[in-house]
């Protein structure tokens, strides 16, 4: 009477791996996804798992594995069922290298029947397909070799040799690229010593017992080791429903998913076309959003893709942004003209994002770009600018137009940020901005257009003026910027953002016998220590050592030691840092600012 496995779920997906491998079915790991990882410990785990089901002598115990996320691809009616791998990875590498590793203890052991028996059911498909191999798991570019070397290592036995020779089902080398001694390599040795060790144990009770103690370790494994199988419609739902059932593992981002679609379109190739597509096509798309070494510049990568999107349609939601993509290519049959169609914004963003001048532009356009980067624009004005700019090096719009339009929107975004206006609601205003501008392009139905969005504030020149002179601007954001700027305006350079500290003329903290407590009250030092026209951009070696001083000493270092235009001629002008001069610097920046940024 056969054994009835309880199951761990109610789900009619829950799998043993004996039905996940034993089907007409091929698991594919997309050829650029990242290498198998799992390390010793997860090994040690995994048999301590596959241990518990022989120890506990429970013949109905199941073990839950976890869940493995696929998605059906498109095969000749001949072929095998073949599932791309979106999540769970880790787990079906796993559980093949164990089959793999069964096979190879049992024909150490001369048990070549059973051997074989895991090698035709479990581990190769018996018929001729169209695919590059006949393992029943295609793994990704970086463990090919390694899957390689296990195979032949099995093969090693003339026994078990000469019995898949006899039934033609000899494997099918997959195009030998990665490590042969990587992370499947090893994880396999460790297994097979696992199970050599179940051998010995059984051995040294009696006679023959190794054989069955092997035979149960078999069992166990693929009848009462269960997993989840989930077969999505839509590869891009994988990484949510695996981040939420596994909050410790690494989902998917759209950057995989794009890469593997692409990948994908070459899925019949040979090799060498693959990694041509990969060496000259995708890896240069791919780096170029590594500029000023950033170490991080998988994140801007990521960052593009959303953008991007509203460029081509503004009504799509960021969670459909690669569903989107993926409806966009499917008559596409070459991925070299989709990676061409996703670089025409590249070098934009890129210039908005990292303040590099890429983008073959007109200069008065590249110093209006570099500005939105040093101001620290939100990406969700990213769109709108990358259109603008894209129409008028094609082009579509002069190029005076285009730097109107540009300096127009650098107002409306300065004069929100020093009013204190958070960017909530400039994604609702600038996704479809370009769109709602009709053809008509001229800066003043630009302007209109924003301001249709009753809910995003453009501030008039009267708040603007009074946020200049009282608001608090120290620790905001944009005042770096606004203080080049007016340095710009000077006569000076324009200095590097990171490379000068924010000077308080009026010190936070005077000392006790300070003429500053002479010429301040309490309440004045409070209200104006941190508004603009108290402050200064200044090397970091002269702030730290002037600090708290006197205006009379700072005077003569702005004066002497500063190699930016505007302490030097703060100094010049102001021969003492009253509330009277205060006032007066403050009124001086405001007019400034009113026409630097008109409304």
């Amino acid at each position: 009477m056969a054994i009835r496995i309880r199951k761990l779920t109610n789900s009619t997906d829950e799998t043993s791996v004996s039905d996940l491998f034993s089907n007409d079915l091929v698991f594919s790991i997309p050829y650029f996804q990242r290498a198998y990882k799992w390390n010793e410990k997860n090994i040690k785990r995994f048999e301590e798992d596959l241990s518990n089901l022989i120890d506990y002598d429970d013949e109905d115990m199941s073990h839950f594995l976890g869940a493995i996320i696929v998605f059906g691809k498109p095969t000749n009616p001949s072929d095998p069922r073949f599932y791309e791998v979106i999540d769970g990875q880790q787990r079906i590498t796993t559980c093949y290298l164990a089959l793999l590793a069964l096979a190879k203890t049992f024909s150490t052991h001369e048990m070549v029947d059973d051997a074989f028996a895991i090698y035709q059911k479990y581990l190769i498909i018996t018929r001729k397909t169209s695919y590059i191999t006949n393992a029943k798991l295609i793994c990704c570019k970086e463990d090919r070799a390694g899957i390689n070397h296990i195979f032949q290592d099995l093969a090693s036995s003339e026994l078990f040799l000469r019995s898949i020779q006899e039934a033609h089902n000899e494997y099918k080398l997959m195009p030998n690229t990665g490590n042969d001694i990587g992370r499947a390599w090893k994880n396999y040795k460790l297994l097979c010593k696992f199970f050599e060790s179940k051998y010995q144990e059984g051995e040294n009770i009696s006679a023959g017992e190794g054989g069955k103690a092997l035979q149960k370790y078999y069992g166990k494994l693929v009848s009462n080791m269960r997993v989840v199988q989930i077969v999505v419609n839509d590869p891009t739902d994988g990484p949510k429903i695996f981040d939420s059932l596994n909050s410790k593992q690494e989902p998917m981002t759209i950057g995989d998913l794009v890469r593997n679609e692409l990948f994908s379109k070459f899925a019949d190739r040979e090799d060498e076309d693959i990694d041509a597509l990969d060496r000259d096509y995708w890896h240069p798309f791919y780096e170029k959003f590594m500029q000023k070494q950033n170490k991080a510049f998988d994140k801007v990568f990521e960052q593009y893709f959303f953008p991007y999107v509203l460029t081509q349609n503004h009504s799509i939601q960021k969670v459909d942004a690669f569903n989107y993509l993926r409806k966009q290519w499917a008559e596409v049959d070459d991925p070299k003209e989709i990676i061409q169609s996703l670089a025409n914004y590249q070098d934009i963003f890129i210039d908005l994002y990292y303040g590099t001048e890429l983008t073959a532009c007109s200069p008065e356009i590249k110093k209006a770009i570099h500005r939105f980067y040093r101001m620290g624009t939100p990406t969700s004005v990213y769109p709108f600018l990358m259109q603008v700019v894209s129409a008028a090096t094609n082009e579509k719009i002069a190029n005076d137009m285009a730097e109107k339009i540009l300096t127009r929107i650098e107002s409306f975004l300065v004069r929100r940020v020093v009013c204190g206006y958070e960017p909530t609601g400039l994604h609702a205003a600038f996704k479809s901005l370009w769109n709602d501008c009709e053809g008509n392009y001229s800066v003043e139905n630009v302007v209109a257009q924003i301001s249709r969005h009753s809910t995003v504030k453009w501030p008039d020149n009267n708040e603007f003026e009074q946020n200049i002179k009282t608001r608090p601007l120290y620790k905001v954001k944009i005042t770096p910027y606004l203080l080049a700027e007016w340095n710009g305006k000077l006569g000076g350079d324009i200095p590097e953002l990171n490379s000068q500290q924010i000077e308080h003329v009026l010190p936070e903290k005077p000392f006790p016998d300070s003429q500053w407590l002479k010429d301040w009250t309490r309440d004045q030092h409070e209200k104006k220590l941190h508004c603009l026209a108290n402050l200064l951009p200044l090397s970091e070696a002269i702030n730290k050592s002037i600090q708290n001083a006197d205006y009379s000493i700072k005077r003569i270092r702005y004066i002497d030691d500063s190699a930016l235009k505007a302490p030097r001629e703060f100094g010049n002008k102001y021969e003492k840092w009253t509330p009277v001069e205060f006032e007066e610097r403050a009124i001086e920046l405001s007019k400034w600012a009113l026409e630097r940024w008109p409304y």
